[in-house]
């Protein structure tokens, strides 16, 4: 929980991060190696947001899948720490990935382990 003074990123974190996201997220990244993902999970440490829109070539954006072949725009928006991104695609929990700043100047979900939720 955060302080009394909470700002819109805050408010914006607590939103996308729901109790099946966190859930989600701690069971994945509890199996996984800490070569490219960190073991563990401390949400709290989720405090930073970058948010872009990007174009793909079918309704179903990021996820894949059956959609509608028409060009369609998503928000792109990550949380993350100095250890952990989360990704979301419309407010939609999409996947997460080990920190990497570059990833943050250009937002590619391929670079993300997708865990549906």
């Amino acid at each position: 929980m955060r302080s009394a003074k909470t700002t819109f990123i805050d408010e914006t974190i607590d939103a996308l991060l729901t109790p099946a996201v966190l859930e989600g997220t701690a069971e994945v990244l509890a199996e996984l190696e800490p070569a490219n993902v960190p073991n563990g999970f401390d949400p709290s440490a989720l405090t930073s947001v970058r948010s872009v829109n990007q174009w793909f070539g079918s309704t179903a954006g990021p996820f894949g899948g059956v959609g509608g072949a028409a060009m369609t725009v998503f928000r792109l928006t990550v949380i993350y720490s100095p250890e952990i991104m989360l990704l979301f695609a419309n407010d939609r929990f999409y996947g997460v990935a080990g920190y990497r700043p570059e990833l943050l100047e250009e937002i590619d979900s391929a670079e993300f382990l997708r865990i549906p939720v």
